[in-house]
């Protein structure tokens, strides 16, 4: 986990870091684990950012960018990007109420893909990254 907590002066360029060292830091991570026979299906790499400006509108909407733009290049290393944070909609990918992805602290998450992933993939080139990986999904 990284923690960030100086106020943002340009939540962008921030987040376009944070995200950028998460992913260089996983694949460090993810060699070692495989190096010393641990399952690297267990780790995973959170950024979370605790400045007070952090849980503001401006910054979510931020977050929000920086992983939409952002998650394609994680499907192409094989690994999945998640966030979390103060104002993200309740609901998962099925909606509803239940608060699925609201944390106080704004997080970018990254893990190892899985199998089941293909759920996510929703266009072509999201499908190819999973295919590279997985093959074809069945369903």
């Amino acid at each position: 986990m990284r923690v960030y907590q100086k106020p943002p002066s340009n939540p962008h360029d921030l987040l376009v870091g944070a995200t950028l060292l998460s992913l260089s830091e996983f694949k460090a991570l993810e060699r070692l684990s495989s190096e010393n026979g641990k399952d690297p299906y267990r780790l995973s790499h959170i950024s979370a950012f605790a400045s007070p400006g952090a849980a503001g509108e401006k910054f979510h909407e931020a977050v929000q960018g920086i992983y939409d733009y952002s998650k394609l290049l994680f499907h192409q290393e094989g690994l999945m990007l998640g966030y979390m944070s103060p104002l993200h909609a309740p609901g998962g990918r099925n909606g509803g109420s239940e608060p699925v992805f609201i944390s106080k602290l704004p997080l970018l998450i990254a893990r190892k893909m899985h199998k089941s992933d293909h759920i996510f993939m929703r266009n072509p080139q999201e499908k190819a990254a999973y295919e590279k990986f997985f093959g074809k999904s069945q369903s």
